[in-house]
């Protein structure tokens, strides 16, 4: 459940940062990259705090 929220936490953030650095009109289907980004973020914080 804590990685879970870590990784909406970080897809926030990204949205942020794309929105900060004006990607927000270039780059199409964010919210796909947004939640991939998200993902990527919650499974590598569940593999470092529970190993493979």
């Amino acid at each position: 459940m804590v990685c879970a929220i870590i990784g909406i936490v970080i897809a926030i953030v990204a949205r942020i940062a794309m929105i900060a650095l004006k990607l927000s009109t270039i780059l199409p289907f964010q919210l796909f990259v947004c939640s991939a980004i998200g993902l990527i973020g919650a499974l590598l914080i569940w593999i470092t705090w529970f190993g493979q």
